[in-house]
């Protein structure tokens, strides 16, 4: 399964907030979850969060469309170098963010942006193999120490196997 998706097609989804699903598409590499997490920040100032946020969205809707599976395999690199090398990424839209689960050479690992702009960390449970969990409830995250359940909204948009 390899589905090709690019970040005109998936800024305009209402699974997630505009932002947020910008971020992860435009920023490459290693700058894509800092400056996601300072503009998060300064986006909740009225003003020069909204200015902010607008002249982000100008610069990087102009510099053409880049794939998105190119763009999930940098960020995926960029999280955590310790893991070793990343040997697949997925991403899912659910009901409370994205997730984007790595399987790292070292083992597998999951990051998850919440819709409030905080970047989490856990394993990921009762992962189903066919990667068919469309209106599931078949994927628990670590919360803070607790698993809670997460319901799918989407089938996986991206997997990626072997080195890009």
């Amino acid at each position: 399964m390899r589905d090709y998706v690019y970040g005109r097609d998936i800024v305009t989804t209402p699974d997630c907030p505009n932002g947020l699903t910008m971020f992860i598409n435009r920023y490459p590499s290693k700058t894509a979850f800092m400056t996601y997490q300072v503009t998060s920040g300064l986006r909740r100032l009225p003003f020069v969060g909204s200015l902010y946020s607008m002249i982000l969205v100008y610069m990087f809707f102009n510099k053409g469309r880049r794939s998105y599976e190119h763009t999930v395999w940098d960020i995926a690199k960029a999280l955590d170098t310790t893991m070793g090398e990343v040997v697949k990424a997925l991403v899912f839209f659910y009901d409370r963010g994205i997730i984007c689960e790595v399987e790292y050479s070292g083992g597998p690992f999951a990051y998850l942006l919440t819709n409030s702009g905080c970047l989490l960390a856990g394993s990921i449970i009762n992962f189903e193999d066919d990667h068919d969990c469309y209106g599931k409830v078949g994927i628990a995250i670590s919360e803070n120490g607790e698993l809670s359940p997460i319901l799918l909204n989407r089938k996986p948009l991206v997997l990626i196997e072997g080195a890009l």
